[in-house]
């Protein structure tokens, strides 16, 4: 059955074992849990002493495979080093919450207003409840607890409807934790969203400004363009100078794209929504002159970001403080 965008009486938590795992279960009680209740939960979540070494050996394991080196877990000093420490060290209810591409909404909606949600047209616990004839002609459809894994609907008479439930099944399927020891994802309830197709109708695109954001402050702005063909990236700082960071990054000039008129709007929404956070990304679109939010993602690039140099990746990193008081989460 059909559910609607999460309400604030929706999000609850009758228990947090911090055992084996961290588990959060949700169910439908009379008080309901805030963006503040998930704030002020101060402790952060500490594995057993044997869990934690195997959970070690996992990541290091993950890290060395894609890296081709192990990391300074000890006395981490580049951004891909310090998210494999906070991946390890750093677990808080919040990460979970914000990770959840579902739950966040309400997150998002009291932090700083519905007016940024993309439109939830539903949301299923099965690709077999969904009712395609009942959907618009062009829509979206992705995992609450994943990243890059997406449907893109732009003509549903084109839309292969049997693949597509197969897709999504294999989705369902998934632990998007296991894959790179992303540990936000590991208990988010599954489910598929579908949302709104969004498009600017002056670029013919859907834009994408990733904040990243060190101690609470955005520093750094990725703009990624036609993302699912010929996609141009570049980066700048908060003066829209650009910077040399990543192997990825474009090197055609002709596609670097001009500061966006809502860049004040999305400069505060960055630091709102990353307040407190020791290291954070946040995602936001700009839409026929409106903003949008996209995701917070806690492990860009998983913690694997292929950088110009290592003194690039060690500059990044300089950044980042992981002791800082000021942000527990």
């Amino acid at each position: 059955m059909m559910q609607q965008a999460p309400t604030k009486k929706m999000i609850k938590l009758t228990e947090i074992l911090c055992s084996v795992s961290f588990c959060i279960f949700l169910i439908t009680t009379p008080q309901p849990l805030t963006a503040h209740f998930y704030e002020e939960q101060e402790t952060t979540i500490k594995l057993p002493l044997d869990e934690l070494e195997s959970e070690r050996e996992l990541l290091e394991r993950n890290y060395f495979k894609r890296m081709h080196k192990l990391p300074d877990l000890d006395n981490p000093s580049t951004i891909n080093e310090k998210i494999a420490w906070l991946k390890l060290y750093n677990r808080h209810p919040l990460h979970t919450l914000c990770s959840d591409k579902y739950l966040v909404r309400e997150y998002i909606k009291e932090k700083i207003g519905e007016e940024y949600l993309i439109p939830l047209i539903g949301a299923y616990d099965s690709p077999a409840e969904i009712d395609f004839d009942s959907l618009p002609n062009e829509f979206v459809l992705k995992p609450n607890h994943a990243a890059e894994l997406i449907i893109i609907c732009k003509n549903k008479a084109s839309l292969n409807q049997e693949r597509a439930k197969e897709r999504m099944e294999k989705w369902l399927h998934t632990d998007y934790h296991a894959l790179s020891r992303e540990w936000a994802y590991k208990d988010i309830p599954r489910k598929i969203l579908c949302e709104k197709f969004m498009k600017d109708e002056k670029t013919d695109d859907l834009r994408d400004y990733k904040f990243y954001c060190f101690n609470g402050k955005p520093l750094y702005i990725q703009v990624t363009s036609k993302r699912f063909e010929n996609s141009s990236t570049h980066v700048f700082d908060l003066e829209w100078e650009r910077v040399e960071l990543h192997k990825s990054l474009t090197t055609d000039k002709s596609t670097i794209p001009e500061k966006p008129s809502t860049f004040d709007t999305m400069e505060r929404i960055a630091k709102t929504l990353s307040k407190g956070f020791k290291y954070i990304r946040i995602d936001l679109y700009e839409i026929n002159g409106r903003v949008y939010f996209g995701e917070m993602s806690l492990y860009p690039c998983a913690g694997y970001g292929q950088f110009a140099s290592y003194l690039h990746e060690y500059l990044f990193g300089k950044e980042l403080n992981l002791h800082d008081p000021n942000c527990p989460y």
